[in-house]
């Protein structure tokens, strides 16, 4: 969602610098925390040994 609001608001941010810029930067950021705490949690999973049928 702060993505979106970024791209959103994106012309008003390049002519008037402010707070409104950070929201991106945010967004982003909360992005890259959530792949990287989603990837060690895949990592970290035990492999599951395949059942016979």
């Amino acid at each position: 969602m702060l993505l979106l609001c970024s791209a959103v608001l994106a012309p008003p941010v390049i002519d008037h610098s402010g707070p409104l810029g950070l929201l991106g930067l945010v967004g982003r950021l909360m992005w890259v925390v959530w792949i990287v705490v989603y990837g060690v949690v895949l990592m970290r999973r035990a492999p599951q040994s395949p059942t016979a049928r």
